[in-house]
């Protein structure tokens, strides 16, 4: 019921005649579609559309009728990046008939994904990312000498680190291959689950990465842990975590006897020099 009055609400903000057909962050009258930024500072994102929202064509433009960055993804979902939204405001855009971007400088190609300011490469026996060469810092960002690389795969059934067990032999697919977003889909056994699926995707114009890791959890009921790795390649970084109500920087903050087992993290881990 909590649901249905939401989408109600929603839909009589947006003049929407149909409630559940919009979704939260845009609205369609004859292909036409308003972006809004509810954060208080201008935002340049990914918006993707349902299939339904955009079954009139590949080609998305502008306010002013100038052709943005469109791509149709593997899912049937049309992607465009609108760039620079106000800060508590919207941009309007119009799908229409007609061939998607062809502008862009992103794509996948065996296990790598390229990005004009960086080039990942994946781990083909684990389906981490072994490699994140960084071109604004001039350096890898992943640490060789780690024990993980980035986004690796651990389970640990019971508590005596021996134990530790890796996921099985992953199949790498390239999900999306530009030139808006280009993705890599990391698929394999993994023990404590019935299935791991990773995609790890760049966008043409956003600097950073993103990963979607889903576990299919197997219901056991004894100890275990389940977990992804991170050796970031960061000389001399201070780790902050997001606690809600503080910024905690482990060991610094804490007292001595305080329990580190695991940290109650809210929306971000911050490492940086």
């Amino acid at each position: 019921d909590a649901d249905r009055q939401s989408r109600e609400l929603l839909a009589r903000a947006l003049g929407e005649s149909n409630p559940g057909a919009a979704p939260a962050a845009s609205r369609r009258v004859s292909g036409a579609l308003d972006v809004f930024n509810t954060c208080s500072w201008e935002r340049t994102g990914l918006v993707t559309l349902a299939p339904e929202l955009s079954s009139g064509g590949d080609r998305v433009v502008d306010s002013r009728g100038k052709p943005v960055p469109s791509q149709r993804l593997s899912t049937g979902e049309l992607a465009f990046l609108a760039e620079k939204v106000p800060a508590l405001a919207a941009k309007s855009y119009r799908v229409e008939a007609g061939r998607g971007s062809i502008k862009g400088e992103v794509y996948a190609a065996g296990a790598s994904l390229k990005h004009p300011a960086f080039t990942l490469r994946l781990d083909e026996r684990t389906g981490g990312i072994r490699s994140f060469e960084s071109r604004a810092a001039g350096a890898d960002l992943v640490d060789a000498k780690a024990a993980t690389a980035l986004n690796d795969y651990f389970y640990l059934p019971g508590a005596d680190l021996k134990d530790l067990q890796r996921n099985g032999r992953p199949r790498i697919t390239v999900q999306e291959n530009g030139p808006v977003a280009a993705s890599l889909r990391i698929e394999s056994d993994a023990p404590g689950c019935r299935k791991a699926t990773r995609e790890v995707r760049v966008v043409n114009g956003l600097d950073h990465v993103e990963i979607v890791n889903t576990v299919d959890k197997l219901p056991l009921r004894t100890k275990e842990g389940l977990h992804f790795g991170y050796g970031f390649h960061v000389p001399d970084g201070t780790v902050r975590l997001d606690v809600g109500w503080a910024v905690v920087r482990p060991e610094v903050d804490q007292l001595p006897a305080a329990c580190k087992n695991w940290f109650s993290v809210q929306r971000w881990v911050d490492i940086s020099n």
